[in-house]
């Protein structure tokens, strides 16, 4: 993955940011109670609250609602396209290296 090898150390909890992306790739919208609230939610992964922001920063989300209920996102094209590039390059890693990755971020 040329823009997570080149970068790594820049992408923080590229375990946890791998399987928020695998959820909303799944199809699963991430839930946000407000804008400065600390309350987000996606199936599977606790982890979203600390790394909602980072996602919304770079455009990988896109908003689907936000009429008077709380707002839900899902992948953009852009957040699709670095996903699919983030598995190819877990694909390429070594155990020792990908449970390294999970250990330390």
């Amino acid at each position: 993955m040329n823009a997570l090898t080149d970068a790594s150390s820049n992408i923080p909890h590229r375990f946890w940011l791998l399987s928020i992306f695998r959820s909303l790739g799944a199809g699963n919208p991430l839930l946000i109670a407000g804008p400065s609230a600390f309350a987000h939610y996606l199936d599977g992964v606790p982890q979203v609250a600390l790394l909602a922001s980072y996602l919304e920063r770079h455009g990988w989300l896109a908003k689907v609602s936000d009429a008077r209920s709380v707002p839900r996102y899902h992948l953009s094209e852009k957040g699709r396209a670095f996903w699919i590039e983030g598995e190819r390059w877990w694909h390429q890693l070594s155990w020792l290296e990908r449970c390294k990755i999970r250990l330390l971020g």
